[in-house]
């Protein structure tokens, strides 16, 4: 619902103008004494008249204030500068609520709502005990702060400090064989690698130009024959696809099924498995050249110095391991222990209070807080009454 306060101007415009005047005169012996004794004037009383131009605005020279008798937003007024007759609009004044208001009223019922339920929770909760979620949770908690506690009070087992002796050995030995560099005998077992990898590739590359010449004699065969399964004669046609190859495995088992040659059967046959070696050579060759490749960059790193981020990690792993070392030899700090059983007795104290549920205290103080909780909601629809009704209210005010 809105309404408006139209106002309207009781006074009027006034125009003054105003001017002054001031007597003067001659008297008779000055005038005669400016004559010349030839001449006769006669003399006339009359009134000076003097004006004074000035600029600016007339105005009232009292001015008054206008407070408009009820609250709301001012919504037209007459532009500066313009006249106001009697009776005239001098301004509106709308008392629907505006944004701002709008927005202030959701947040304060929307917050003391939101305290309000969780008011209200608590008090069920409190009224009905602690559910088994909380029961068990309690219990886990007191589980793990003993479990800590006893950690923390128990010296190392040997298979502890065995494990940990050793990551102190590996990691030493590891920094040491980085400052030392490769002995002889890592340098030539290095280069024995790298021999017999560049072996295998020669091997392999050998048998790749095996089956290629095996391959282009099936594949010629195959091409003589007068009917051909599968038109792969033509330029560029090797090496075959395996769609291709499925393909040709098809057709030998129709030919054969339909009793064709033996020969058909057979060149075709050697075709396919011409190709199949082929490829598997060239499979070969590629996983040579990688294990070159990787024998090649062993060896360098054999002969190379260590560089200093390799030095600088070895360092820190040594040093983690051996402060780990000492932390397990030296046992427990007293401040570690204090923290661990205190943390034992809070959880013990929480496990307790869940078991034996709210007092009459708590619930007298969880139902003190969900009627305080309440009020809020309250005051805030009692404050915004037209907000509630408003068409701009959101569906939050009026529920």
């Amino acid at each position: 619902m809105s309404s408006w306060r139209r106002v309207t101007a009781a006074v009027g415009l006034i125009s003054l103008s105003a001017c002054t005047s001031s007597p003067g005169h001659e008297t008779a012996d000055q005038s005669s004494a400016s004559l010349s004794s030839e001449t006769a004037v006669e003399v006339v009383r009359k009134d000076l008249a003097q004006f004074t131009d000035i600029d600016g605005n007339l105005e009232l020279a009292d001015s008054r204030t206008l407070i408009a008798a009820d609250t709301g937003t001012i919504v037209s007024l007459p532009a500066e500068g313009s006249v106001v007759e009697r009776g005239d609009t001098v301004y509106l004044i709308s008392d629907e609520p505006d944004a701002t208001e709008v927005a202030k009223a959701v947040s304060d019922i929307a917050a003391g709502e939101s305290q309000l339920a969780k008011s209200q929770s608590d008090l069920a909760k409190a009224q009905r005990g602690a559910d088994p979620g909380d029961r068990a949770s309690a219990y886990a908690a007191l589980v793990s702060a003993r479990t800590k506690l006893d950690d923390l009070l128990e010296p190392p087992t040997r298979s502890e400090l065995t494990a940990s002796e050793s990551k102190v050995a590996s990691a030493r030995k590891a920094l040491d064989d980085l400052e030392a560099g490769a002995s002889a005998a890592d340098r030539a077992a290095a280069a024995q690698q790298v021999a017999q990898a560049s072996a295998t590739l020669v091997s392999a590359d050998n048998a790749t130009v095996t089956t290629w010449t095996s391959l282009l004699s099936a594949h010629a065969e195959y091409c003589d024959l007068t009917v051909v399964p599968l038109d792969v004669c033509g330029a560029g046609a090797l090496p075959l696809t395996r769609f291709q190859l499925d393909q040709l495995n098809g057709a030998v088992g129709d030919a054969l099924a339909a009793g064709d040659p033996d020969t058909i059967v057979a060149v075709t046959q050697k075709l396919i498995s011409s190709q199949t070696a082929s490829d598997n050579a060239i499979a070969t060759k590629r996983s040579a050249e990688a294990g070159l490749a990787s024998a090649e960059a062993a060896q360098a790193n054999k002969v190379a110095p260590a560089s200093d981020i390799s030095l600088t990690k070895a360092q820190a792993d040594l040093a983690s391991a051996e402060a780990s070392l000492d932390e397990l030899l030296a046992g427990a700090e007293p401040r570690a222990i204090d923290e661990a059983r205190a943390s034992v007795e809070s959880a013990r104290a929480k496990l307790a209070d869940v078991l034996d549920g709210s007092t009459s205290e708590e619930l007298e103080s969880a139902e003190a807080s969900a009627r305080s909780s309440g009020s809020p909601v309250a005051l805030a629809r009692v404050q915004y009454p037209e907000l509630l009704d408003s068409a701009t209210a959101p569906a939050l005010l009026r529920h």
